[in-house]
Formats: C-alpha cells, structure tokens, sequence
C-alpha cells in the first residue's frame, strides 16, 4: 500500500488490486469444485443410510409377523401424512422441501430428489417386501444401493 504525496490518502496500486484478485481466482477454482464435490458425497451418504434403515425398517416387520405367526401384509409403508416411512422406522422422515429430500410419488414409489433435474425412484414391493431402486437409472449404481 502506499501513500500518496498529495495529503494523507491511503490507497492500492493497481497492481496489489490484480494480484488479490489472481490469489482469490486461484483459490475460488480449487475449493468450489471440492465444495460440491462433498455436497454430492454426502447426499449419496444420507441416501445409503436412509436405504439401510427402510430396508432394515421391512425386514424387521417381516421378522416380527414370522415370530408372530401371523400374516398382516405390509401394503404401505406409511400412512400418507408428512412423515414417510411411519410404519417401518421409529424415527419417520420428514417430508421437506430442501435438498436433497425425499417425496411420496404414489402409494409404492419414492423419490430422493438430489436437486432440482437428479432424482433416484424407489418402488416398495408388498408381495416381495423389497425396496429397490430403478434399476433403469445409472445413479443407482453410481450411489450403490
């Protein structure tokens, strides 16, 4: 920084301007792609651990009616408010509207919306008591569940 002769104006030169401008540029470029790069990692991370939970949530059901001796089928997995998954998991999960989130397409499909253009759709099969991913969609290798 200098100081002017005409008074006591303090100012930058314009090459200290460039050269702040360069170290943040540099900077800006490698921390932003790691940024999102972590924002995707951890929404695959939520979406695992919320698939081992739900999966965990039938086949915990499923054991109960075995020992039960009973066959109360498992048609839904919630009861259509705004807590999906209530009949399988203690804690339900709440339905939002900030990403990434998970939604009710009908009564057996589920979407994890990513953002606004990625979603993964999960059907929930009552005969079978599986809930799987389509298959058809690469992310679901991608994300390996």
């Amino acid at each position: 920084m200098k100081i002017s002769n005409k008074g006591n104006h303090l100012g930058f030169s314009l090459i200290e301007i460039i050269f702040s401008i360069l170290i943040i540029s540099i900077v800006a470029t490698i921390a932003l792609p790691k940024f999102f790069q972590t924002t995707k990692s951890s929404s695959f991370i939520r979406l695992a651990s919320d698939i081992s939970a739900i999966r965990n949530g039938i086949k915990s059901y499923s054991d109960k009616v075995e020992m039960m001796n009973s066959n109360p089928a498992l048609l839904e997995l919630d009861d259509g408010g705004i807590y999906l998954f209530s009949k399988i998991l203690q804690t339900p999960i709440k339905v939002e509207t900030s990403y990434p989130f998970w939604s009710k397409k009908s009564n057996n499909v589920y979407l994890f919306n990513f953002d606004e253009t990625t979603n993964l759709e999960f059907v929930y099969d009552s005969q079978n008591l599986t809930f799987l991913c389509d298959s058809t969609n690469s992310l679901c290798d991608e994300v390996g569940i």
